[in-house]
């Protein structure tokens, strides 16, 4: 009888650990489950490029150029293109010359509604003209074919600064203007001296 109770006992404790087992492997395989969706959830960039130029060019003529210091590319409901550090734009002309140049601190670029939205220290220099615009916030909507901005702005062009609240282009940036102006201001380097004399 002793021999049969020890026998049963061990059973018992045998069944037992084989529950612990169990269990032990079922909250491993849990928290392996909770690990992986944890990084499911934090996208992982399908390309990531350094130092990138890329040309779009129409008729073997470039276009513009686009340079990066580093690039995200994104897949799946969210497709997109992002530059973290920074974004510069060279269009050129029939004369293969830079005309006009953007650049931003960051830039996005929605695959789906194909935007380029750019923020941060927006510059627009119109190398004809001679105007360089500053903004936080330019949009690049190439199924409209139009580049514009909705944000306060400040425009300089040697000794004339201009300010206003909305800015618009075609996607070549031949035409920019500037929305809502709310003023202009202009001086004169002769009567800055004169007036600097005047107080000495």
């Amino acid at each position: 009888m002793t021999h049969n109770k020890n026998i049963h006992n061990v059973a018992q404790l045998l069944q037992m650990a084989g529950v612990v087992s169990l269990l032990s492997l079922s909250l491993s395989c849990s928290n392996d489950i909770n690990h992986i969706k944890f990084f499911d959830k934090k996208e992982i960039p399908l390309q990531t490029l350094s130092n990138t130029e890329i040309l779009r060019s129409k008729s073997g003529d470039v276009q513009v150029r686009i340079t990066a210091p580093e690039i995200h590319k994104f897949d799946g409901e969210k497709a997109r293109t992002e530059y973290p550090k920074g974004i510069r734009l060279d269009f050129y002309d029939t004369d293969k010359k830079i005309k006009s140049s953007l650049s931003a601190k960051y830039a996005i670029d929605w695959e789906r509604n194909k935007q380029i939205i750019a923020r941060n220290n927006v510059v627009v220099i119109d190398y004809q003209s001679g105007d360089t615009t500053y903004m936080e916030t330019l949009v690049w909507d190439r199924n409209n074919k139009k580049i514009f901005s909705n944000h306060p702005l400040m425009s300089v062009n040697g000794q004339r600064v201009t300010y206003g609240d909305g800015f618009v282009s075609d996607e070549k940036l031949e035409n920019p203007i500037i929305l809502r102006q709310r003023g202009t201001i202009e001086w004169d380097d002769e009567e800055t001296e004169n007036e600097q004399e005047a107080t000495d």
